[in-house]
């Protein structure tokens, strides 16, 4: 239609705020009136989080550098391929031993850091833990389980004439 993305976003507000807000404002009021149903232990899960994987805030500098990316009107394509790469050195750097599991291996070397890093972005995988509840948070399914939406984008590309 002839426009960028940042005026899109802007027109978009217009709509998006006000619902963001009443929404906000009804789990607020739902939030303070009802009574939990049964006790939720969290700290159990947030301790079996903890020693599975290494969580840190430095994690959040990769998807800063991927807003500014966006933000200083880096194409998309390689706004999302820096945040690919930066991603997989993330993992590298903070999660060495899932990576070289994923990867098919006991330590972290060169063959298992490659193999862990690729099969974590294209296929299945899924980091082991004793909490069968953490069990679908810590599966993923890479690309091929994101296909139907790359089809749905691909689609709407060609209808739209780009």
């Amino acid at each position: 239609a002839g426009t960028d993305l940042f005026t899109h976003i802007r027109y978009m507000l217009y709509t998006t705020v006000p619902t963001i807000i009443v929404t906000l404002i009804i789990f607020i009021i739902l939030g303070f009136n009802l009574e939990p149903k049964g006790v939720a232990d969290t700290h159990l899960i947030l301790q079996d989080i903890k020693s599975a994987i290494n969580v840190s805030p430095w994690l959040f500098l990769v998807p800063v550098i991927v807003i500014v990316l966006i933000v200083k009107k880096t194409p998309p394509l390689i706004a999302l391929l820096i945040g690919t790469l930066l991603g997989g050195i993330a993992a590298l750097i903070f999660q060495p031993s899932i990576v070289a599991g994923i990867g098919g291996g006991t330590s972290l070397d060169l063959t298992s850091g490659y193999k862990g890093i690729m099969n974590a972005i294209t296929v299945d995988t899924a980091i082991p833990t004793d909490n069968k509840a953490l069990e679908g948070l810590f599966k993923a399914g890479g690309m091929s389980k994101m296909l139907g939406t790359i089809w749905l984008i691909l689609c709407a590309m060609v209808f739209g004439g780009i």
